[in-house]
């Protein structure tokens, strides 16, 4: 199980893939009446569009950081487990993509209450037609999710705040 955990986390593809099986289980469900040519032509855009924020996003992290995008692999992996690299320059990378993620949370703070939200209209907009059962199933969702979403952000940015501490005394100590 450690081994197809590592993989999902270290391989693009391997997130591809489940992606692509995610996706694929929420469009047959919404999409009955379909062919399933259709489906796997919304599956394909759905992952393009994905796998392109995610590229987006890796460069952007790495353009913040300075570094390339395997020190960027390298550098996400210590800020999961919570490590300080040992070399001044790694360090300093890790430091800059530390205070850009932290950025990056406190400006996008509106996006789990906006997605709350909108779930939630959903539930509305089914009651408002009179399908009690999918609102109540939309509500438990959005309840769900957002428990989910807030706790996981509120994780990252225990992490993250924790790393600054700890990669800002180190910088204050190389001063002095």
């Amino acid at each position: 199980m450690r081994a197809v955990r590592k993989w999902f986390k270290d391989s693009p593809a391997a997130q591809t893939v489940l992606g692509f099986v995610l996706f694929a289980a929420v469009i047959l469900s919404l999409n009955w009446g379909h062919t399933p040519g259709w489906w796997l032509v919304k599956l394909g855009l759905y992952i393009a569009i994905s796998v392109a924020f995610a590229a987006r996003r890796r460069r952007r992290d790495a353009e913040a950081a300075g570094t390339d995008t395997a020190t960027l692999k390298s550098l996400e992996r210590r800020i999961q487990r919570g490590t300080v690299p040992e070399d001044p320059q790694e360090r300093a990378a890790m430091r800059r993509l530390v205070l850009h993620r932290l950025d990056l949370m406190s400006r996008t703070r509106w996006s789990v209450p906006a997605f709350s939200v909108m779930l939630a209209l959903v539930a509305v907009l089914a009651a408002v037609t009179g399908d009690w059962a999918v609102a109540a199933v939309f509500l438990a969702i959005s309840a769900v999710v957002t428990g989910a979403m807030v706790w996981i952000r509120r994780r990252a940015a225990r992490k993250l705040h924790h790393l600054d501490d700890v990669l800002g005394r180190d910088e204050l100590a190389l001063r002095h």
